[in-house]
């Protein structure tokens, strides 16, 4: 994180203190009560990895912010496994971790193109707007919420 910093100080020019660049730099997120919430729901009673393509500085920020992260069974990050949603790579690599075959992994993303990506490696896909639409997306995956 700190040479991270350097680098972004010297690109940009930037003269603030790293404190003032972490506070801005993670200032980006809100917690989405639907996402949470459906989280928690599915947590209930299924395995849940978190696949987010993030850096460091984001994820430390996110698990500090967000406690209910730390109760994932797992995390694929693109920073730690080096390749970044849609890449095939990343969804091979996810199905490793989670130690799943793909026809019973399940990606929830924002990204209609992750979805996409997901769906290619053999995995079920289902696209986040809010959790209304959520949870009648998730019907024909067979699962309530």
């Amino acid at each position: 994180t700190p040479q991270f910093f350097e680098t972004i100080r010297a690109e940009l020019k930037f003269t603030g203190t790293f404190e003032v660049f972490r506070d801005s730099w993670n200032g980006i997120f809100k917690e989405n009560a639907g996402g949470a919430a459906a989280f928690h729901a599915l947590k209930k009673t299924k395995t849940v990895f978190l696949a987010s393509n993030t850096n460091e500085m984001h994820f430390e920020h996110l698990e500090r912010a967000y406690p209910f992260i730390g109760l994932a069974d797992g995390a694929v990050l693109s920073h730690k496994v080096k390749v970044r949603k849609p890449e095939p790579e990343f969804y091979r690599k996810a199905l490793v971790r989670a130690a799943v075959p793909a026809e019973e992994a399940l990606l929830i993303d924002d990204m209609q193109e992750n979805i996409d990506a997901a769906r290619a490696a053999g995995m079920q896909g289902v696209r986040f707007t809010d959790l209304a639409a959520l949870r009648e997306a998730l019907k024909p995956v067979g699962l309530s919420i």
